[in-house]
């Protein structure tokens, strides 16, 4: 699923971030949107062990106790 480009500083500086930082972020996600910014293939990955779910979990668990 792909959120409208146009919602990333409202939502970004809705979290708090800084307007400057939220505009950033919205350049970089823009030029990965049009391509500009891609994978280079013959590159390594190495990929986590720690399923998304688990971290996420202890991330909003954290955030819950400040």
């Amino acid at each position: 699923m792909q959120a409208p480009l146009s919602g990333v500083v409202a939502t970004l500086t809705g979290f708090g971030l800084p307007l400057d930082l939220a505009e950033l972020y919205h350049e970089m996600l823009g030029a990965f949107s049009s391509g500009l910014i891609r994978w280079e293939e013959g590159h390594r990955r190495i990929e986590g062990t720690t399923p998304f779910e688990q971290v996420l979990g202890g991330l909003l668990g954290a955030s819950a106790k400040q």
